[in-house]
């Protein structure tokens, strides 16, 4: 027994039982990478064996803006950047939950807002309804089984001017759109996202956001350490995406500066998950955080992004500064996976994945 070696040495036959690396591309079969001379396109492909090369959604996005280098492995050679690991299927679940909540108001026959936004900016806010379209909340939310085929069909199709076709096709699936129309007669769509965990709510109902405490950075203060740049990225992206879509459309609607995330704590206080019953019962909370929206950088980080894909070269490393922007930069989890991808690819290429 002696290092170096391999770490697992010591597992037993097959292996594959116990560690593996995926060699599906974020769920996709087929492994096709980019290739400049076919177009972007946002066809509903009813299998998986449809191009999906030149998608872009938001964790896509958020990959680039964190590893340059991870991104440009997985659209130019097919990198796995992750392992596959069992689902967490609690946080999914109390998702479809609120998703039900929320279509219900709309099948109702008297439109009502959700009290999840009571005593919020946006308690007055109804559920977003398409003028034209019944089923555009349940296509682009999520809402419908194999739900990413179906959002990516209102994919923005990216072309720049100096491009000979579209490039990417850019999609996000928010949670749930609410509207509300102001003093003035203009029509609002706030963008909701849904987050589950099991923390102490350090900011509660009474903290909704107060555009007079914003920090130097623009984070409200009510955005605790559990709460942060991602969540903020995330929403802004979507933001950029609904504006194009509204584009499209030509729908009145103009999306509002400021999202909104329903937190939903399960478990957090209970001292019996039976709760006195015979079967497992998980008591549910929720609190509210809302966050100023300036989605101005999304487009011409995608243009960056496309840039990047067409390198003939692999990208640097790219360090990411801590949160607090003091000390050294960190690097990406996994560009030590990068590396070695990469260099699998000049010892021994097309060999994996």
């Amino acid at each position: 027994m002696s290092w170096p070696g391999r770490s697992d040495q010591f597992v037993p036959d097959p292996i594959q039982d116990r560690i593996y690396m995926s060699k599906s591309i974020d769920g996709y079969s087929g492994k096709r990478i980019y290739d400049l001379s076919t177009p972007a396109t946002n066809t509903y492909y009813t299998s998986r064996t449809g191009d999906f090369s030149k998608d872009m959604s938001h964790s896509k996005f958020t990959t680039f803006l964190r590893s340059p280098r991870t991104f440009w492995l997985k659209y130019n050679h097919g990198f796995v950047e992750k392992y596959d690991g069992p689902q967490f299927t609690v946080n999914g679940q109390v998702g479809t939950l609120a998703e039900a909540h929320f279509d219900a108001l709309r099948a109702s026959s008297t439109l009502v807002p959700s009290p999840l936004l009571a005593g919020t900016e946006f308690e007055n806010c109804m559920p977003f309804i398409h003028p034209s379209d019944p089923e555009f909340i349940e296509t682009l939310c999520g809402r419908r089984t194999h739900s990413w085929s179906w959002t990516r069909t209102h994919g923005h199709l990216f072309q720049r001017s100096s491009d000979p076709h579209p490039m990417l096709n850019v999609y996000g699936e928010p949670d749930e759109l609410v509207e509300f129309t102001d003093e003035k007669g203009q029509q609002w769509i706030v963008i909701v996202d849904f987050k589950t965990s099991s923390k102490n709510p350090k900011y509660g109902e009474k903290d909704e956001y107060n555009p007079n405490k914003i920090d130097k950075k623009g984070i409200p203060h009510h955005f605790g350490k559990g709460f942060g740049p991602w969540h903020r990225v995330q929403l802004e992206f979507y933001a950029w995406f609904l504006e194009k879509i509204i584009q499209r459309e030509n729908l009145p609607h103009k999306v509002f500066p400021i999202g909104h995330h329903i937190i939903f704590n399960v478990g957090r206080d209970q001292d019996d998950i039976f709760n006195n019953g015979t079967s497992v019962n998980l008591d549910v909370t929720h609190y509210n955080v809302s966050v100023p929206l300036d989605w101005s950088w999304i487009e011409p980080t995608i243009e960056l992004a496309l840039e990047c894909i067409l390198s003939p070269t692999l990208p640097d490393k790219q360090g990411l500064p801590t949160r607090s922007g003091a000390g050294a930069e960190k690097f990406y989890d996994f560009e030590v996976f990068d590396d070695r991808y990469a260099w699998m690819q000049t010892q021994y290429p097309g060999s994996w994945p």
